[in-house]
């Protein structure tokens, strides 16, 4: 017992790193204008699909967490204006929006 017990503190020694930097997470860069060019229209059992549109809306993702749009972005249409703005966050987890707006 007491030679397992050695065992163990001596894998525990060797198995620690002195490497104490700290994390690095690869955050997604975007900067990007996206153009609606389609829109998902489903009678609500799933069986839906995308359209084609014409529409001028655009959002556009600032690197520095802001959003832009010509459009309400919570009202499913294509229609532009008024404006919306707000921020974003991206990670590799997690998109989370807020509206000044709404």
């Amino acid at each position: 017992m007491k030679n397992l017990g050695l065992t163990l503190i001596a894998l525990l020694i060797f198995a620690c790193s002195d490497n104490d930097d700290s994390l690095t997470t690869d955050i997604p860069e975007l900067e990007v204008t996206w153009w609606l060019v389609e829109q998902y229209a489903d009678p609500g059992d799933g069986s839906g699909d995308f359209t084609g549109v014409d529409s001028e809306k655009t959002i556009q993702f600032l690197q520095n967490g802001i959003f832009r749009s010509n459009g309400r972005l919570c009202n499913l249409n294509t229609i532009t204006g008024p404006n919306s703005s707000g921020k974003y966050v991206l990670n590799d987890t997690l998109t989370k929006f807020s509206f000044d707006n709404y």
